[in-house]
């Protein structure tokens, strides 16, 4: 997608004709022996030819330069709100003029309007230089609204997006929160099964010693006496 200036041709200008003053003005005296012959009182000089075409080349010119100027202005207040999302510089139309010379006439800058993928938050920040560089000139194009028109929809695209993501994670969150309870619950009965296997063994060992102790000591007392 682009950002394209308002293109246009320059159209021949107008020139209204000189009006020349050729009326006369007669004054008649007439008798019957002579008439008075009708006099004109002025005449304009007329325009040559050559001038009248000058005259018009020079407009033509002039015209042509004011719309490079305009042209030119308007597609570098794109070009640097753009910044980086600009793909290159601005490409323009020219048109020859009665000078020989090529004047801008309309003129475009290509911007990259693609989603980040999986970054919401930097689409929504690229959405918002987008809108910016289309609206920069002083007199936004229709072409240049409707580009900005495009970037209020990525922009918020992106914020439902980031609204899901986000639902996403808090959800995630309270299973996490909820399983926990269960895990430590499977421990705790592991560990009180260990401690009763524990203290089995441990009584078991208590009473082979006693019964030990209880065979070897008639031994021992008849050794004694002997």
């Amino acid at each position: 997608m682009a950002i394209s200036s308002i293109s246009s041709t320059t159209t021949a200008p107008f020139f209204p004709t000189p009006q020349l003053n050729n009326a006369t003005t007669a004054s008649t005296d007439k008798t019957d022996a002579e008439t008075t012959p009708t006099q004109p009182l002025s005449q304009a000089e007329p325009i040559a030819p050559e001038q009248k075409a000058q005259a018009a080349e020079q407009q033509i010119i002039d015209e042509l330069s004011a719309r490079d100027r305009e042209v030119r202005t308007h597609e570098a207040a794109h070009l640097g709100a753009a910044g980086i999302y600009a793909n290159g510089g601005p490409t323009f139309s020219f048109q020859r003029g009665p000078d020989g010379k090529q004047y801008a006439v309309g003129g475009e800058v290509s911007i990259d309007t693609s989603p980040i993928p999986g970054d919401p938050e930097a689409t929504i920040r690229k959405a918002q230089t987008i809108r910016r560089a289309a609206l920069a000139p002083a007199d936004p194009s229709g072409q240049d609204r409707s580009v900005a028109a495009s970037a209020t929809q990525l922009e918020l695209a992106a914020k439902t997006e980031q609204i899901q993501t986000s639902a996403d994670e808090d959800d995630e969150s309270e299973e996490s929160k909820t399983s926990a309870p269960a895990e430590n619950s499977e421990s705790t009965d592991e560990e009180t099964q260990d401690q009763t296997t524990t203290t089995s063994i441990s009584n078991q060992n208590a009473i082979a010693r006693f019964e030990r102790n209880q065979t070897e000591a008639p031994s021992l007392l008849l050794d004694e006496l002997a």
